[in-house]
């Protein structure tokens, strides 16, 4: 087998030696087997990222500015809106009636809200996508460029 023949699997895709010095090798349907006499172990060894908490980063995030402000807005509208709902239910003045629209008008608009933010939404992912490429595609040209450089000059 040629060097340029073997490639490492990436990280996340790791498979870990097998136990007890069996070997290695991959049967029929490209699966790797740990073979000891004639018993035969399946095993698939998937590296997981993990979560590692950053204490500092988060007092920092719940101490700025603009989670205050948002902290804020929060409580204010939640309290509003315990607000309406007692004096409008406990209190029996039904006066959220007279606002509140018919079912078919609250129906379609939110249908269409939910329908606009799905296509705002398909439209962001389909532009961040295509500017990750093009900052990959930057990154291969100046690796080229460097490349050509070191090679000619």
């Amino acid at each position: 087998r040629s060097p340029a023949a073997r490639v490492a699997a990436p990280p996340a895709a790791r498979v870990t030696a097998p136990p007890c010095g069996a070997s290695l090798s991959l049967n029929a349907s490209g699966i790797r087997d740990g073979h000891r006499s004639n018993q035969v172990c399946h095993f698939v060894s998937v590296t997981m990222i993990r979560l590692v908490p950053d204490y500092a980063t988060i007092k920092s995030l719940a101490t700025s500015r603009a989670f205050f402000i948002s902290f804020v807005v929060a409580t204010l509208s939640g309290t509003v809106s315990a607000a309406l709902f007692y004096f409008d239910s406990e209190k029996q003045m039904n006066f959220l009636e007279l606002l509140i629209p018919s079912d078919v008008v609250f129906s379609v608009f939110i249908t269409f809200c939910s329908l606009v933010a799905a296509f705002r939404t398909a439209h962001a992912l389909t532009r961040y996508t295509d500017a990750a490429m093009y900052v990959h595609k930057l990154a291969a040209c100046w690796f080229d460029t460097a490349s050509t450089l070191m090679a000619f000059c």
